[in-house]
């Protein structure tokens, strides 16, 4: 169909469903979200629903049956046989009814029209060849009635009625999930660091770190955490390092936790940020013991405290609902913050002189916990 404005000729062709040859899988078919990376042209699509009761939906589906019975039955008369379109329709059919009738939703019977325009009938055949090749990937038959495109073109006008009649589909309300509204891809923010690219699209994702978890306005999520997934050699350490480094340039603080120190050299490699890193290496040397007792690094007492608290429950096993062994923890933790000898370990060995029964459990703690990570929360033995 030509259209003749005043300043330009726009050429206009629509295309309506057929037939749909088979169920689209949800999620991963969303027809709508999947035009919009296809397509380099822009294309509309109007739908005409009406909801078609149970009782209804069975009535028709039924009466479909029947229809579908006679041709198999007019063949085998005939001595033939009937074609597999007439025996995969039967077997439609027949799943369709089983599944009304057993969970009694509604159908919807739908009408699909699609719009493509172009500035010349060659670019215009081009596109809708591209558009057809589409939807016949997800197995849905496009027509293009060359009759009925005016009408076609009315039923595009907004609170418009359905123009005919004759590609009436009936749908499932899982059909018109799949098909995807409002669905989009929103990877990364408009603007920032880049960091790679999109397979799907093709577009650069960016990345702004000073967006994450503060509550601002068009951030797309406040999580605290964050999981790299991969294979070996996949990037995932790279790709934490290059968000780390960007964080730090954009103002953030880091701190990482490094078991096979593959981050030893960076005061080395990374010249231009030297003075703002600082390597701690944790090891069994003398220097370090007690270096991360909770009377050594937290400031407050009190803190310290409730951090010992929480480590010696873990370790020995002792519920704060025991009410016989956790008081006395309490206590032995309690006489070891007011006094002058503070430390982890003689806060447990307080503990083990209040309960003689447990100086084999104890025993038993420091000797399995002799390691680096023991030596380094250890800062006093009483």
């Amino acid at each position: 169909m030509k259209i003749e404005q005043e300043d330009q000729t726009t050429y206009v062709s629509y295309f309506t469903i057929n037939s749909i040859v088979r169920e689209l899988d949800f999620p991963s078919s969303e027809i709508f979200y999947y035009q919009q990376q296809q397509f380099t042209f822009p294309i509309d699509t109007s739908m005409n629903v009406d909801i078609v009761t149970n009782k209804k939906a069975l009535t028709t589906v039924r009466n479909k049956k029947k229809e579908l019975k006679d041709l198999d039955n007019h063949a085998w008369q005939s001595n033939n046989e009937s074609g597999n379109d007439v025996m995969e329709a039967l077997d439609s059919v027949s799943e369709l009814e089983a599944n009304l009738d057993q969970t009694k939703e509604a159908m919807y019977k739908l009408s699909y029209v699609i719009r493509v325009a172009a500035p010349d009938l060659d670019e215009l055949k081009r596109r809708c060849n591209e558009v057809m090749d589409f939807y016949d990937d997800l197995s849905i038959k496009l027509v293009r009635p060359f009759g009925d495109m005016i009408g076609l073109h009315g039923e595009f006008l907004p609170a418009s009625k359905r123009y005919m009649n004759d590609y009436i589909q009936y749908v499932t309300s899982d059909f018109l999930a799949s098909l995807g509204f409002g669905a989009a891809q929103m990877l990364g923010e408009p603007e920032g660091i880049y960091i790679g690219y999109n397979l799907d699209t093709g577009r650069n994702v960016y990345l702004k770190p000073s967006l994450a978890a503060q509550g601002v306005k068009g951030s797309v999520t406040n999580a605290l955490a964050a999981a790299f997934l991969g294979s070996l050699g996949g990037g995932k350490s790279f790709s934490n390092n290059l968000l780390v480094y960007y964080a730090v340039l954009y103002g953030g603080q880091a701190v990482i936790l490094d078991p096979k120190s593959e981050r030893g050299g960076w005061k080395e490699t990374l010249p231009e940020i030297a003075e703002e890193i600082n390597i701690i290496n944790l090891t069994r040397e003398e220097r370090n013991k007690g270096l991360l007792d909770p009377y050594v690094i937290m400031k407050q007492t009190k803190d310290a405290e409730s951090l010992a608290i929480d480590i010696l429950t873990f370790l020995t096993g002792i519920s704060s609902r025991d009410g016989e062994k956790f008081p006395t923890l309490r206590k032995a933790i309690r006489r070891v913050t007011q006094s002058d000898r503070q430390g982890l370990c003689a806060s447990l060995t307080s503990y083990t002189r209040r309960a003689p029964p447990l100086r084999a459990a104890w025993l038993t703690i420091s000797t399995a916990l002799r390691t680096v990570t023991w030596d380094t929360c250890c800062s006093l033995m009483a």
